[in-house]
């Protein structure tokens, strides 16, 4: 869902969690991959709370690039993986 670390940063309040982009562990995208095991239950817990169309409009507004497409092709890449 989130492209770069600017994204990233206006992510976290949206979702709940200002913290984040001051967090050492995710400051970066290549830190964020090395912490994916600990980022992704994260971003679960926190993006149960809104629908994918309502998270989708809401990031769109905050300037976070997102569509209903890159979601659908993420959910059938995630499927295949497991």
């Amino acid at each position: 869902m989130v492209g770069n670390d600017g994204q990233f940063a206006r992510f976290g309040p949206v979702a709940g969690q200002p913290g984040w982009a001051a967090d050492a562990r995710f400051a970066t995208n290549p830190h964020r991959v090395a912490q994916r095991s600990t980022l992704i239950p994260m971003l679960r817990q926190a993006t149960v709370t809104r629908t994918t169309r309502a998270w989708v409009l809401v990031v769109l507004v905050w300037g976070i690039v997102a569509s209903l497409a890159v979601v659908v092709v993420g959910i059938l890449i995630d499927r295949l993986a497991a």
